[in-house]
């Protein structure tokens, strides 16, 4: 069974019946993704992916684009001279993330039809955001905020594509060197 997800721009351009079916209460649907990206909420680009099986829509798919300030990411005390260079070299002020799930939400989500599971479909769902992150010119692509029940799928989702975990985002701290 063939997956596809189409993407669009805008939440508006999906149809408020479906934003119904795949975010019903307690989620966060289609006033809320609308709201944040004609609002305040500063991300620079949101997309929002259709999954398709065999010409059906089976799910949405929410995600966004953000520059993260280095200072945000680059370990403390890692100083000016290291943004300067990264900046001087690459012309690197800010890391472009593309993040699948909810933009200022508690966690992330994505809407699917009773008869799909996120096992079933992370990996086709990732390959067609790396996609799009590469489009978008995004360097990093991150699940944000997923809830403890989807972690089978997401670890699955790791170890088929090399991916990682780690606990939240930004909070967290990486070691650049051993």
């Amino acid at each position: 069974m063939s997956l596809h997800l189409t993407w669009h721009s805008r939440a508006s351009a999906i149809s408020s019946d479906l934003w119904k079916r795949f975010f019903p209460p307690p989620f966060e649907g289609l006033f809320w993704y609308h709201s944040i990206q004609t609002g305040c909420i500063a991300p620079s680009e949101y997309s929002y992916g259709l999954l398709r099986r065999e010409g059906a829509v089976v799910g949405l798919v929410p995600a966004f684009v953000f520059n993260m300030p280095l200072d945000l990411i680059l370990p403390p005390g890692s100083g000016s001279a290291l943004k300067r260079a990264l900046a001087r070299l690459f012309g690197m002020r800010t890391l472009r993330i593309f993040f699948i799930g909810n933009v200022a939400g508690e966690e992330g989500h994505i809407g699917l039809d009773a008869g799909s599971s996120l096992h079933s479909v992370a990996i086709d769902i990732h390959d067609a955001a790396r996609a799009r992150a590469t489009s978008l010119g995004a360097r990093l692509l991150v699940w944000k905020d997923f809830i403890a029940e989807d972690s089978v799928a997401l670890d699955q989702l790791c170890l088929s594509r090399g991916a990682f975990r780690i606990p939240s985002y930004p909070g967290s701290e990486i070691p650049l060197f051993p």
